[in-house]
């Protein structure tokens, strides 16, 4: 006993954080052709109380108070080896982690992806950022200036949700604004049909060889977002596919629902539109990808994303 508690003691020392559980107010909004009610979202009038992990440093890099980064996990749920080790990864740098967990705080924890999918909009999770922003920029210990996101798969998508001025004018409650965005691996298909970009920057990761996306439609979409005036650094790692923080072996998942030809443009009242006329999510919808463990991508991601943070933040 004496030993089990001299080795918890030892890696209590090493771990330069704390952690609670959070609550803080949301909404439950959905993404629609026809979103306005009052200015605001769809289901604007829904709140729902939304659960967090918080990783606290025990002492911030300037020696007051914390940046902070919102982690947002994809469509898989928040799963231990990426959104967790990422914010475990932010707090021993002295930089306050937020886990926002999307679908458990609206009581979906179902097994099945397509049923998550479904279930819940994306939108609700681009609402669930600004409300965490809002929450973070409340906070004494926190520094409302520097603020970012993190996310994976779903959760990158999101990060580019955030860089419009529509989403903005759409689901936030709050004056604040974000430093930045992370971007690993999102898909590409729902482009904004006349773009006004924030100030915030944006980190894109893709893999080159990801069946989720579009390649050249994302890089026609950035090239256009740059020229109105986004901030945009893309980085492709030719031989990446899907999710490489996971922790088995890559391989073909045949049973994931696979969005990549559902192309659609957000109008600027925040509206959705088919780019293809007559199309449905019945019709593209597709299943299957490649996903798993490739260290070498998720070295070179981390490294690409502590730079971006740190350039942002200092």
């Amino acid at each position: 006993m004496k030993l089990f508690l001299t080795i918890l003691f030892a890696l209590f020392l090493r771990s330069a954080f704390g952690f609670e559980n959070v609550l803080f107010q949301g909404r439950d909004v959905r993404f629609t052709e026809s979103p306005l009610a009052n200015g605001r979202a769809w289901g604007w009038e829904n709140t729902v109380n939304l659960q967090a992990k918080l990783f606290l440093p025990k002492t911030s890099l300037n020696g007051k108070q914390f940046a902070a980064v919102i982690l947002l996990h994809g469509s898989g749920n928040v799963q231990e080896e990426r959104e967790i080790d990422y914010a475990k990864k932010l707090a021993n740098k002295g930089i306050a982690a937020l886990v926002v967990e999307t679908y458990d705080s609206r009581k979906n924890n179902s097994s099945s992806s397509l049923t998550r999918i479904n279930s819940v909009s994306a939108l609700a999770q681009v609402s669930d950022a600004y409300s965490a922003l809002k929450y973070l920029s409340e906070r004494s210990d926190i520094d409302s200036s520097r603020i970012a996101t993190m996310g994976f798969s779903m959760g990158g998508y999101t990060g580019y949700y955030l860089t419009d001025v529509s989403m903005k004018n759409l689901l936030s409650e709050t004056k604040n604004n974000f430093a930045g965005h992370i971007s690993f691996y999102p898909g590409w298909q729902i482009t904004f049909l006349d773009p006004h970009p924030t100030k915030a920057p944006l980190l894109a990761i893709l893999g080159g060889v990801d069946e989720l996306i579009d390649l050249e439609d994302a890089k026609k979409d950035i090239a256009s977002r740059i020229k109105a005036g986004a901030k945009i650094e893309l980085h492709i790692f030719e031989s990446a596919a899907h999710a490489w923080e996971f922790n088995f072996s890559k391989r073909f998942d045949a049973t994931s629902p696979n969005r990549k030809n559902c192309r659609m443009h957000i109008k600027p009242n925040g509206g959705l539109v088919w780019r293809e006329t007559g199309n449905t999510n019945e019709k593209c919808q597709q299943f299957g990808y490649t996903v798993g463990q490739d260290k070498q991508a998720q070295e070179a991601a981390e490294a690409l994303a502590f730079d971006f943070l740190n350039r942002i933040f200092n």
